[in-house]
């Protein structure tokens, strides 16, 4: 569970690489909570404004797995996880543990568990949900996939950051659960978007059919948390479309590697694909609902 109030640190210092969307307000939480962390991100104004909270600043990867027996990353896509867990191990040390709470290849986590091992360390991926409101407050909830002598280390910080965090199985698995618990929200905001514009061309108010929505059978997290933004055309980021469709694609190719059909999540990344190539990557994925508007328009 997350730090309690007043509740002393007793691990050594965290490094955290990545201040994104996520890694901040994360790192924001430990340092309040107490906890030791030297940062690094490729973007030296995000490593000065954690430093600004009081956070260490590290000058490379290299330099912060030197320092650092745990070193979380949080980066937005597996290139970018491929790339800093191999500068880790271009500079290893053993006895290290790398958790990536990146949303990421389950292909990929295994691939990087096997080298990481090779070279004395540890990987571990421990992808998130809760979003950067529940990032903030130590709230998360998170998956982990890696073989339990790997954990040791890793506990103690994701039982920091999260309130619900669940040990899924193997190296890979926990993104295999984040991939999941992604397809079905995405899903679900595509289809509310239909729905809502589906409602106001046959003449409801989209007002009034979310009040419906939101009281009866359909209500949902994604319907409470996105209707709102769609309806008011807020389509400022939270998680962007072009995120979106990276979990969506990956989702579809762990369907296709196991031999699992996925119409709804196939429907959703062709609308996403679509969204994204008519400009509307950067925001949130409550543009979906514009995306709709535009292919209702054009067709």
């Amino acid at each position: 569970m997350a730090l309690q109030s007043g509740a002393r640190w007793t691990g050594g210092t965290v490094g955290y690489i990545g201040l994104g969307n996520m890694g901040r307000p994360m790192v924001s939480y430990l340092l309040s909570a107490g906890v030791p962390v030297l940062v690094f991100d490729i973007a030296a104004a995000s490593v000065a404004a954690m430093a600004g909270k009081g956070a260490r600043a590290a000058r490379s990867v290299a330099d912060v797995v030197q320092q650092c027996d745990v070193v979380a990353l949080s980066l937005p896509d597996p290139p970018a996880v491929r790339i800093v867990v191999g500068q880790a191990l271009a500079a290893p040390r053993g006895g290290v543990t790398l958790v990536d709470l990146s949303t990421s290849d389950p292909l990929l986590s295994q691939e990087l568990a096997v080298s990481a091992k090779a070279a004395g360390m540890r990987f571990v991926d421990a992808p998130v949900s809760g979003g950067p409101a529940r990032s903030i407050n130590g709230t998360l909830t998170i998956m982990i996939g890696g073989e339990e002598a790997d954990l040791k280390l890793a506990l103690p910080v994701l039982n920091a950051l999260g309130e619900h965090v669940v040990h899924v199985g193997a190296s890979g698995m926990g993104n295999v659960a984040k991939l999941v618990n992604n397809m079905a929200i995405l899903c679900n905001q595509y289809i509310i978007s239909e729905a809502l514009h589906l409602a106001q061309k046959a003449g409801i108010p989209g007002r009034t059919m979310f009040e419906i929505m939101s009281t009866g059978t359909a209500r949902s997290y994604a319907l409470e948390r996105t209707a709102p933004k769609m309806l008011s055309g807020d389509f400022r980021p939270g998680m962007t479309l072009t995120l979106a469709l990276k979990d969506v694609a990956l989702a579809n190719q762990l369907g296709r590697n196991v031999g699992q059909p996925l119409v709804m999540a196939e429907a959703t990344e062709k609308m996403l694909r679509g969204a994204v190539a008519a400009g509307l990557n950067e925001h949130d994925v409550s543009g979906m609902f514009e995306a709709v508007r535009l292919a209702g328009k054009n067709s």
